[in-house]
């Protein structure tokens, strides 16, 4: 997703504006870097994500979580904090593949 972000947005500005739509660009025009980097995003969140699946189908639940969900203001706030803190460390990614496309 990362890879392809900056495509998207400006093709959903474009057909927005009703302009003609830029072309998605295919896996050979990223630098390995590029695709290496995003590679290694997805197993290591496919690996985490797994690894928490089971051990909340072992145990039945998450007990991190039993007090957050009582309170729906706390639990929002503690959603929007883990939100924003991914959305800041992506930032220098998303900028950095932004540069890389408007050479």
């Amino acid at each position: 997703m990362s890879l392809y972000l900056p495509s998207l947005r400006a093709r959903s500005l474009a057909f927005a504006n009703k302009r003609p739509l830029p072309p998605i660009p295919s896996l050979m025009q990223f630098h390995p870097r590029q695709l290496i980097l995003s590679g290694l995003t997805a197993l290591w969140a496919a690996r985490l994500g797994t690894f928490l699946f089971q051990r909340v189908l072992k145990s039945g639940g998450d007990s991190r979580f039993d007090e957050i969900k009582k309170s729906v203001c706390n639990f929002l706030c503690k959603l929007n904090y883990s939100h924003s803190n991914l959305g800041l460390r992506s930032l220098p990614r998303l900028h950095g593949l932004q540069l890389l496309l408007a050479l």
